[in-house]
């Protein structure tokens, strides 16, 4: 792609991107299941090859869950020095923006990197525990990763539902095919909310009297066959999901219902303005000039998200990062909105953007800082440890990372516990060779 003039202002938005993440991603350290990850659940050997890394998920996918792809690319990035993963992590969210891009704008117009400055400060402030969803290595691999393979998986549906699309060569539909069984297979959660868009763009462009692709339509039969492939583990089948009477469904839809106000209220209101405002625009444009795609694809993606936490209704557990999919679909909805309006309704875009750069400088700041501290306390943690393994000790105790926000990953995860034998005690003294470790 050539980079004009006018596509300068994105340019510049994805390398911020870049920098900023890959930075936070070297201020991460290590915690809680990374140092799980960092063996194999075969034999409880430390992984040291790819071959490591398929019986370990053998062995991971009949007894802790079926999502053997994002944790195959832990294990696998866990045997490389870190700094791998923070580059790649920093990459693969200037992807993520450069994504949402092209939902608002194929053409990558200038007037649109208002639009995306906007996306970006919304990510960062709407997004729960964003640190475990972007910033932890086992946690990027995911949940970040897994909303940027479902980003990748419905475009082209997207692109076909607007009207867009365009030929594709033979190598490129063979590989996102393949592509496709990977996505569904990924996660429990995102991988559903990913079909459901997918299968609304498709039925959305049926409906227009367009004839889906015979490569879209094999990509998600696939996914769906990867979707099923992570469902049917023994460890899904057996150990993840919660009891069935309808009283406990019932208990735990309103659990999530309840968390998901809290953490996302403020979310869906902005959405419904911005909704309603997409709405009014189109109604006000002479008959020829209506196009109200982008109005039903943000309704679907809302949609979407939405059925991402619905599912917990029938899982043990609901962890305030399980919300993210929900968080990304809706900025994606609503960024594809604000870019229609852009030309009309310029100044409740303005606002908007003010309003919302207000909340990310103050929580921008205490978030870096946050990072920070938690970084200072991980490099004292290894000098202890490596003064302690200087002097020939077997046992350690260890201070337990303190966080106030949730930019970093310490602010809700148990990275140490006072028990000697308790998880991820056992892990982190088979890591650094101590025979136990505990925490204060």
């Amino acid at each position: 792609m050539k980079i004009t003039k006018d596509k300068k202002p994105i340019c510049f938005i994805l390398l911020a991107v870049f920098l900023f993440m890959t930075l936070l991603s070297f201020l991460t350290p290590m915690i809680a299941d990374d140092y799980s990850y960092s063996f194999s659940f075969a034999d409880y050997s430390r992984i040291e090859s790819v071959g490591d890394i398929v019986g370990s998920m053998a062995a991971h996918r009949e007894t802790i869950n079926g999502r053997v792809i994002a944790h195959s690319m832990v294990q696998f990035f866990l045997m490389l020095p870190k700094a791998v993963f923070n580059i790649s992590n920093g990459l693969a969210a200037s992807l993520f923006v450069f994504l949402t891009s092209l939902y608002s704008d194929f053409g990558l117009e200038r007037k649109n990197a208002f639009v995306l400055a906007i996306a970006v400060l919304a990510l960062w402030y709407f997004v729960p525990q964003f640190g475990e969803v972007f910033l932890w290595l086992d946690g990027a691999f995911s949940y970040g990763w897994a909303m940027l393979f479902s980003l990748l998986f419905v475009f082209p549906f997207y692109r076909e539902f607007c009207g867009s699309g365009h030929r594709t060569q033979s190598w490129v539909k063979a590989v996102y095919v393949v592509f496709a069984f990977a996505a569904g297979a990924y996660s429990e959660s995102i991988s559903l909310a990913m079909l459901f868009i997918a299968f609304c763009l498709a039925v959305g462009g049926y409906i227009q009297k367009r004839k889906v692709p015979l490569f879209l339509a094999a990509a998600l039969v696939t996914a769906i066959l990867g979707y099923v492939f992570l469902m049917l583990s023994p460890s899904e089948l057996s150990g993840r999901a919660g009891e069935f009477s309808l009283s406990a469904i019932a208990r735990s839809f309103e659990y999530a219902v309840e968390l998901t106000k809290l953490h996302l209220g403020k979310l869906y209101c902005a959405f419904m303005l911005i909704f309603a405002v997409a709405i009014e625009t189109e109604l006000t444009k002479p008959k020829g000039e209506r196009d109200f795609r982008p109005v039903v694809f943000a309704a679907i993606a809302f949609l979407g998200g939405l059925v991402s936490i619905v599912v917990f209704a029938f899982a043990k557990y609901f962890p305030n990062r399980a919300m993210c999919a929900s968080a990304c679909w809706t900025i994606v909805a609503g960024t594809v909105l604000l870019s229609g309006m852009f030309a009309r309704r310029c100044s409740f875009v303005s606002g908007l953007a003010g309003v919302l750069a207000a909340l990310f400088a103050f929580s921008f700041v205490l978030g870096v800082l946050d990072v920070a501290v938690v970084y200072k306390k991980s490099n004292e943690r290894l000098t202890q440890i490596a003064e302690a393994k200087a002097n020939g000790e077997t046992s350690i105790i260890l201070e337990k990372f303190v966080a106030d926000t949730k930019y970093s990953p310490a602010y809700e995860l148990t990275d140490i516990a006072e028990g000697e034998n308790e998880w991820p005690n056992d892990a982190i003294a088979s890591y650094f060779g101590f025979e136990t470790v505990s925490g204060k």
